[in-house]
């Protein structure tokens, strides 16, 4: 559309008035619109009569903006003191009501803004708070373009929870919601908010257990998996929300002990004498998967000393030390290998190389985080686990790297670690000072004692670490 045109209706009640009708305007035509204003169309002296009603009768006059104050709002309820550049109550019945907009600058005592009596239009925008300036001065001009505040949404789909074949449920989109409105608006119940969310998602997680199974039981982890996606998928998006507004400090340990919680439904249960072949191969899958996003999402949004934490801060295990083993387990034993998925893919004969990779990047479609970010945070726990375990390989396997074909750089954290500033704020995450203290890993790697896990294709950390240029830019 062509740039509307708008007539500005005020007193000169005082000199900060003016200078504040003037900001109005200059903002105004800085947005595309074409402000009529009698300080700019006004050459000569005393050519203000019929000032006013020639530009509110003018057809080309789109929209007339009233800026209110008390002097203006006096003068137009008092026709003896009406003057040119006032809108009297004629000449505003005589126009559509649809063109006007009351511009409120001023209130009384008790806070109601001084309007002429005549004006009967629906349309009222308050500049007179300069908190909620910003806010209001968007809505003029929507009003001016014609927008509308509130714009009616497409129709989504039904929620994916519903298309779950068996029914299950994790129960928690309501406190989901409930969480993701505190944290998007900072308010105080944000912290229990997110506790309740968590703690539920993790006490409920017990309805995806595998059991009573007919038919293979492959098959029935992979379908076990397949139903949990609308969770998973609602945790990333929480967390994507918690990483972006970050509404306390502490919510890291809020996140360590939730994924506490979820490891230990990898565990054999304490109420539970029989185990098969497979039983557990699901909450493997979703305590791995929800692990690496939850990294990948901290990272994306450069949150590394909480990213720190999580790989610095042990998990607790109850119930461990009954099979003698420790409690406290390092961040490397949340990955474990699956042998349902692959003996699946075997079965099906699929000719996957590596099946349960594979799967994390077709089920990363749609959710709003690209894969590349589930293949730095994959990385990065490789690399930090590499550094803890040196000389020994470590445990953790990051199986995603096997689709790097068509990436030939350096991840996104490691390349803007160029700068000496980001690296600083990066290096707690592997636990290092100096760019140096990688030498000897990468050394192993560059002199081919040392490669990455099997089935991946030939990579080398210098690259994918950016390693020559690390701090290099003071």
């Amino acid at each position: 559309m062509s740039n509307p045109k708008l007539f500005i209706s005020y007193n000169h009640s005082s000199f900060d008035h003016e200078e504040f009708v003037l900001r109005l305007a200059t903002q105004l035509r800085e947005n595309g619109v074409d402000v009529v204003l009698d300080k700019w169309s006004l050459v000569k002296f005393g050519e203000t009569e019929n000032f006013t009603t020639k530009n509110i009768s003018d057809p080309e006059i789109n929209k007339i903006v009233i800026i209110s104050d008390k002097l203006y709002a006096k003068k137009a309820d008092n026709l003896e003191e009406n003057d040119s550049q006032i809108i009297s109550k004629e000449l505003y019945e005589s126009q559509n009501k649809d063109k006007f907009a009351l511009i409120l600058t001023e209130k009384n005592k008790k806070g109601k803004p001084f309007v002429p009596a005549f004006y009967q239009s629906d349309v009222f925008i308050d500049l007179s708070e300069p908190d909620y300036y910003a806010e209001n001065f968007d809505r003029l001009i929507r009003w001016i373009y014609d927008k509308p505040l509130y714009i009616k949404p497409e129709i989504g789909v039904k929620p994916k929870w519903l298309e779950v074949e068996n029914g299950i449920s994790l129960g928690t989109y309501n406190t989901y919601k409930k969480a993701l409105e505190a944290v998007k608006n900072h308010k105080s119940t944000a912290e229990g908010r997110i506790d309740e969310y968590l703690s539920l998602f993790a006490e409920n997680l017990e309805r995806f257990r595998i059991t009573n199974v007919e038919g293979e039981m492959d098959e029935a982890v992979s379908e076990n998996i397949e139903s949990f996606k609308p969770f998973r998928d609602e945790y990333v998006q929480f967390l994507t929300a918690i990483a972006a507004y970050q509404p306390y400090k502490d919510y890291v340990i809020r996140l360590h002990r939730f994924i506490e919680q979820i490891i230990s439904y990898t565990k054999p249960s304490e109420h539970i004498t029989e185990h098969r072949q497979y039983d557990l191969d699901n909450f493997m899958f979703i305590a791995h998967e929800l692990f690496l996003y939850t990294l990948a999402v901290l990272l994306k949004f450069e949150r590394f000393d909480q990213t720190a934490f999580l790989l610095h801060e042990k998990f607790f295990i109850a119930g461990k030390s009954r099979f003698g083993q420790d409690e406290m387990i390092g961040f490397d034993k949340i990955h474990q290998h699956i042998d349902s998925l692959e003996n699946l893919s075997q079965r099906l004969d699929t000719g996957q190389i590596a099946p349960r990779a594979d799967l994390i990047r077709k089920r990363s479609r749609g959710i709003g985080l690209d894969f590349r970010y589930l293949m730095q945070a994959d990385f990065t726990v490789f690399i930090k686990a590499e550094l803890v375990y040196h000389p020994y390989y470590s445990q953790w396997y990051p199986e995603t790297l096997t689709f790097l074909d068509n990436f030939h750089g350096a991840f996104e954290i490691y390349a803007r670690a160029k700068s000496k500033e980001y690296f600083d704020k990066l290096k707690p995450i592997l636990g290092i000072e100096f760019p140096a203290d990688l030498s000897k890993l990468i050394y192993a790697y560059e002199e081919e004692n040392r490669q990455l896990p099997r089935g991946l294709k030939r990579q080398t950390p210098t690259r994918l670490l950016g390693y020559k240029n690390l701090a290099a830019i003071s």
